[in-house]
């Protein structure tokens, strides 16, 4: 596991929207942190590896997925 050093969150991503993203997965539990402006910061953030692994992301063929640190069913209010 590498150590993540927290950057400066996009600035598309705003409170406002972190809400309006937060409201749309509780509404329908659709996938909605998926934007690329997210997966930049994200890919910046852990040089490009997965932050569990450390496997490189950024090769053709690897999957990945914004993840979350909370589980999702028990804390859907939280932004």
């Amino acid at each position: 596991m590498i150590k993540l050093t927290l950057i400066n969150r996009p600035v598309e991503l705003t409170d406002k929207v972190c809400q309006q993203l937060t409201d749309k997965y509780k509404a329908d539990k659709s996938s909605v942190w998926d934007k690329a402006y997210i997966r930049e910061a994200l890919l910046e953030m852990t040089n490009n590896k997965c932050a569990y692994s450390e496997a490189s992301l950024v090769t053709h063929g690897n999957y990945w997925h914004i993840d979350h640190f909370r589980c999702k069913k028990e804390y859907e209010n939280e932004v």
